[in-house]
């Protein structure tokens, strides 16, 4: 360990001021990500089309799920990952909506400048389209520094046909 005089002044500039600039630098991206949100949202407004996450839709939470299995780790487009298991509304179109995401964005996206690897995100692929169950900040961080793609740990679940028979009502009998 340095003793205070051991510390070298200049280093300790050059190292705070790579941390200034990458503070800056995310604090750049993520205005530009809010900003893109913004103008989404008038877009949508304009044109009369969502600009919010789908939702799982609810029969397919309801059980029409005729099967699932893991796909493993892969490589998905950002721009085919767009839902949300849970419906987040922190993000539209993958980008942040409210200051409340503004800590986690900054936190994910200066960990990323640095070349720290992610942990793959988790996603439920339903026919062609996917859905986040886990790393919402990292898509929207991931699409911000103008990624294609993105490493995930896919779900797959295929879809039944919903019963041809009519079911008895239970309070008919």
């Amino acid at each position: 360990m340095q003793t205070p005089q051991e510390v070298d002044p200049g280093s300790l500039r050059r190292r705070g001021g790579r941390e200034l600039a990458l503070a800056d630098a995310t604090a750049d991206l993520y205005r530009s990500a809010l900003w893109r949100a913004r103008l989404r949202r008038a877009w949508s407004v304009l044109t009369g089309r969502p600009h919010t996450l789908l939702r799982l839709n609810r029969s397919e939470r309801a059980g029409t799920v005729r099967s699932t299995y893991s796909a493993g780790i892969c490589t998905v487009p950002i721009r085919q990952i767009r839902g949300s298991e849970n419906g987040s509304d922190n993000f539209a179109d993958f980008r942040p909506r409210h200051a409340r995401t503004r800590a986690r964005w900054l936190s994910i996206a200066s960990a990323c400048l640095r070349g720290s690897v992610m942990p793959a995100v988790e996603l439920l692929q339903v026919r062609d389209i996917y859905y986040a169950r886990d790393g919402h900040h990292r898509i929207s961080v991931s699409q911000a520094l103008g990624q294609e793609l993105v490493e995930a740990e896919v779900m797959v679940w295929e879809l039944g046909a919903e019963p041809l028979c009519i079911r008895p009502d239970p309070v008919s009998r």
